[in-house]
């Protein structure tokens, strides 16, 4: 399906589609992003993976280091001095990461998840 056609069957202008493509839409309502979901013909895994990764940092479920990473992992990571390291969730939500890979990649304060900070940071 070509862009202008998924727009109009979500109900939304063109541009604003490609805005939201392109991660430049910081925050699209539920409805929306329900609406593209349907456009798309998603099945539920596929449009909840679309939900996550609408998300904000701050309205995502769990904080990093928090859920699903133990305390001995973390304290691993913690002691390597000269290695970056961090944990990836099976949405590509940046879950855990030591400072080093803090410092290294400065996006994940401001995506925390890796495909939404490759597809939509700037740099």
């Amino acid at each position: 399906m070509r862009r202008e056609e998924v727009a109009l069957l979500a109900g939304v202008s063109s541009d604003y589609y490609i805005r939201l493509e392109q991660g430049r839409e910081n925050s699209p309502s539920p409805q929306v992003v329900e609406a593209v979901a349907q456009a798309l013909k998603l099945d539920a895994e596929a449009a909840g993976h679309l939900n996550r990764l609408c998300l904000t940092v701050s309205q995502r479920p769990r904080d990093r280091g928090e859920a699903g990473v133990g305390e001995k992992l973390l304290r691993l990571m913690d002691g390597w001095e000269h290695t970056p390291a961090f944990v990836v969730g099976p949405a590509l939500d940046i879950m855990a990461a030591n400072s080093l890979a803090e410092a290294l990649h400065s996006g994940f304060g401001r995506f925390g998840n890796l495909a939404r900070m490759v597809f939509a940071d700037p740099a």
